[in-house]
């Protein structure tokens, strides 16, 4: 009898309880971002007019770090899994109104879950060859940035200060330039009895 292994995904989840916010004003959000990479999410969100996208932005932050910090994934490799919210426990309130009534007023609440999951690598290397063929020269201008961070880096690590020359030279050829542009004795005095004349 043969065994399917299955490989593990990686998830992460946060939640956000008792949000004062409706649960109707959160779900069509949540249906936006759902099945989406993080970072596609994530720029929905800082666009959204809704209220609620703060909220929910700041937890899916929260997922993703959950994610980098348990399983060391990187942002680029995630996508949302799930994401839902629940209704919370409803607050009664009201005010006086004339004629002795009372009109009530509900403050309902939310509770919001967000899991992220990786994607598989077949999925990985297909996104990496597609961003790679539609902007080959960003990809190439990050991948150059990033060699460029990483000799800076090493640079710095290896010297006590931020440039690698030395000072000594350069204060010997100043020292040499300053000496050549001082005009001798006999020159000025040649010059002072040229003036007085």
């Amino acid at each position: 009898m043969a065994t399917t292994t299955a490989t593990p995904t990686v998830e992460a989840k946060a939640t956000l309880r008792y949000l004062g916010t409706s649960p109707t004003k959160v779900r069509p959000l949540l249906n936006l971002i759902r099945g989406i990479s993080v970072e596609h999410a994530e720029r929905i969100l800082q666009l959204t007019p809704r209220g609620a996208g703060d909220d929910v932005l700041k937890l899916l932050e929260s997922a993703v770090a959950n994610a980098a910090n348990l399983h060391a994934v990187e942002p680029e490799e995630l996508f949302v899994k799930v994401c839902f919210a629940d209704e919370g426990p409803t607050r009664s309130h009201g005010r006086p109104r004339a004629r002795g009534r009372f009109f009530k007023t509900r403050k309902r609440s939310t509770h919001i879950t967000i899991v992220v999951a990786r994607y598989n690598e077949a999925e990985l290397e297909l996104r990496r060859r597609n961003a790679e063929s539609s902007s080959a020269p960003v990809a190439a201008s990050r991948r150059s940035r990033t060699e460029r961070v990483k000799k800076s880096r090493a640079a710095a690590a290896g010297h006590d200060h931020d440039h690698d020359h030395d000072h000594a030279e350069e204060i010997a050829a100043d020292a040499s330039i300053d000496e050549a542009e001082e005009p001798t004795t006999e020159a000025t005095e040649a010059i002072d009895g040229e003036e007085t004349e």
